[in-house]
């Protein structure tokens, strides 16, 4: 198949290179009549604009970047069809990176979004990414960073999160007011910054109204871990009357 160039229209219709493409881009310089015969000769011809030689040109796309940890995940499969869907219908498109979780193809993803010159990245780091330099560098390229779910602790960076403390004051509350007296409670990953805020606001609401409430607090980083660290509690001796449990979402 023969890829339809400014060149091969503007030989059919004789006309220069240059006014074929400000023809096709709407300049006021070219006649509608010009205009009209350019267009339709590109449509029958099937023409598209090359890409990468528009990017090389302007330095910009209209590529966002977003990488998640996993795709195959209920949670990044929602926002990943909420982003593509908001992205199309500005004139935006959307290129989906997975870095496993591994910080070395969270690296590499992120070149793959420089090298491509997305407009913006959308990013949830994984459970062992420490240092965000990489990231905030392409502040420098005038690329901004949204850090979603799994956030840096670093204030100086764009962030979308859930209320971490103030669902988790929720909870504890609730738990209170029904009078329980033995509850287990399980986190996340203790790394990350929303375990880290929602396990301290919990524990705190026992310690101002309801000392006398046993707490046991467990890790878990994924649903299966979560599951069976339930079932040895529910199976001791010492059998919790409430289990409070994070969302796992890996």
């Amino acid at each position: 198949m023969t890829t339809t160039t400014l060149k091969k229209i503007s030989q059919v219709l004789g006309l220069s290179i240059s006014t074929v493409s400000r023809a096709l881009k709407n300049h006021p310089d070219i006649s509608e009549k010009t205009k009209k015969k350019v267009i339709e000769l590109a449509d029958t011809l099937e023409y598209e604009p090359n890409a990468n030689a528009i990017n090389l040109r302007t330095s910009k796309s209209n590529v966002f970047g977003l990488i998640v940890p996993q795709i195959s995940n209920f949670f990044y499969d929602s926002f990943i069809s909420a982003v593509e869907e908001e992205s199309r219908l500005h004139g935006y498109t959307l290129m989906i990176l997975q870095s496993s979780d591994d910080p070395a193809i969270e690296i590499e993803n992120l070149k793959l979004c420089r090298q491509n010159r997305v407009m913006g990245l959308f990013v949830c780091i994984t459970a062992a990414t420490k240092d965000i330099h990489a990231f905030l560098r392409l502040n420098e390229f005038n690329i901004p960073v949204i850090f979603f779910d799994k956030v840096p602790a670093e204030n100086s960076c764009n962030k979308v999160c859930v209320a971490d403390s103030e669902a988790a004051i929720i909870a504890a509350e609730k738990i209170i007011h029904k009078k329980k007296k033995n509850v287990l409670a399980i986190f996340g990953n203790k790394n990350f910054s929303i375990t880290k805020k929602r396990l301290e606001a919990f524990e705190s609401v026992f310690i101002d109204k309801a000392k006398n409430i046993k707490i046991n607090i467990a890790n878990a980083l994924s649903a299966d871990e979560a599951r069976n660290i339930s079932k040895k509690y529910c199976q001791s001796k010492n059998k919790p009357d409430t289990i409070f449990c994070m969302r796992m979402k890996y």
